[in-house]
């Protein structure tokens, strides 16, 4: 499994010729996991034949789509990258700049709406903020969330077409971060960092040692929120610790194995296709919805993530496995060739996707998310496709007639 893995890897990395190919990249994160749970497979209560199935065909999916996509692409778009234009970036730097004091009210007012809600402002009582914000099957936190990631993408297009820094984003850096603490979400954090830092070196602004750097100060960060988030009744000696990495790094696919047979789904896609059938019911229709948190399994260490193909094995079984993965996989691939292009929107759209990439050991941000890459889309478009300071300078310019 692990050389077919390997094979997988440098198949992709000789036909795409980029490291920062979401398929090259998928290839190697998926063999690095592997090779991690088969040196730690002895502390579940699984084979490692067990989940053999599920990374073989997910992976082959994956890379399948991603072939498909180069098929019938012009060779130009894969091998040949074009650099952004200077007219375009310009232009949406000039966006970003007018509309500060836009972004910068819905962040305040947004952090002052979150203090209130929750009580509190301290990173001490992140817990109960924590599951203050989780009541009600998480739609107060799904909104914050929301609102943090469109900021995000916002800070995400002027990091992409900066020449200097601007001093009024300093405090915009501050509460934002801030927020995004208080939100207690790892996801959240991961979001705007590893897009930032798929935007940077594609940019070739920051170089691989610096992103390893930041990739070890990041899991810092998330085992201190994690340990911010447990209860203080709990030990935090080094097994414990040995127990948080383990359980956010390889734990998810021991939970599947053991619970993935077990499940089914009442009718077509109910977990995977969960956000289409909510907007169902918001037009008249009355469809069951699958629920946004799944209960723990003990594999002996607690899980409630079970991978990205959770939802498609439990709705269409091993087909499913194979054949959602290769769609993701072509459109991922497609959005990459678009990017070398020079789309500006493209390239950011392609950064955001590395997040649900990562995210694929835990849940999936794929179908689950599809309103939230609506969203991304729209403001994306909206940021790079409308001038609007150019829009205010032609209603300045406007005379009265007679």
């Amino acid at each position: 499994m692990i050389f077919f893995l390997l094979f997988l890897a440098l198949f992709n990395r000789f036909i795409y010729k980029s490291s920062l190919n979401p398929i090259f990249l998928q290839s190697v994160l998926w063999l690095i996991y592997y090779v991690l749970l088969a040196a730690n497979i002895k502390v579940y209560d699984v084979r490692i034949e067990q989940v053999n199935a599920f990374i073989l065909l997910q992976s082959i999916g994956f890379s399948l789509g991603g072939f498909l996509c180069f098929l019938f692409s012009k060779k130009s778009s894969v091998w040949e990258k074009k650099e952004l234009s200077v007219f375009s970036l310009e232009a949406v730097q000039k966006n970003i700049l007018f509309l500060f004091p836009f972004f910068f009210c819905i962040l305040c007012v947004s952090f002052l709406a979150l203090a209130r809600t929750s009580g509190s402002i301290s990173l001490a009582n992140l817990a109960d903020i924590r599951q203050n914000l989780a009541e009600d099957d998480g739609k107060k936190y799904g909104t914050y969330g929301l609102i943090q990631f469109l900021l995000s993408i916002y800070l995400l297009l002027y990091a992409a077409t900066k020449t200097k820094f601007h001093y009024r984003f300093t405090l915009f850096y501050i509460i934002f971060f801030y927020f995004t603490a208080l939100l207690g979400a790892k996801a959240a954090f991961l979001f705007f960092f590893s897009s930032l830092l798929y935007v940077l070196l594609w940019q070739k602004k920051i170089n691989i040692s610096k992103v390893v750097l930041s990739v070890a100060l990041i899991f810092s960060l998330f085992v201190v929120i994690t340990l911010l988030r447990t209860d203080s009744s709990y030990n935090t000696d080094l097994s414990f610790l040995s127990d948080v990495l383990l359980i956010y790094s390889i734990t998810s696919m021991p939970g599947l194995a053991l619970t993935a047979h077990g499940a089914s789904s009442p009718f077509f896609g109910y977990q995977t296709f969960r956000v289409i059938y909510l907007w169902l019911n918001k037009i008249g229709f009355s469809l069951p919805i699958s629920p946004v948190l799944l209960q723990f399994t003990y594999t002996p260490l607690p899980t409630n993530v079970f991978s990205y193909v959770k939802p498609y094995f439990t709705d269409f079984g091993y087909v499913g496995v194979f054949l959602l993965p290769l769609i993701i996989g072509f459109l991922n691939n497609y959005m990459f060739f678009r990017a070398n292009k020079g789309r500006l929107g493209s390239f950011i759209l392609n950064a955001l996707l590395i997040f649900p990439l990562i995210m694929q050991f835990f849940d999936d941000q794929y179908f689950r998310w599809f309103s939230n890459w609506i969203y991304f889309s729209v403001l994306i478009l909206l940021l790079t496709k409308i001038r609007f300071y150019d829009i205010r300078l032609r209603n300045s310019n406007l005379q009265p007639t007679n």
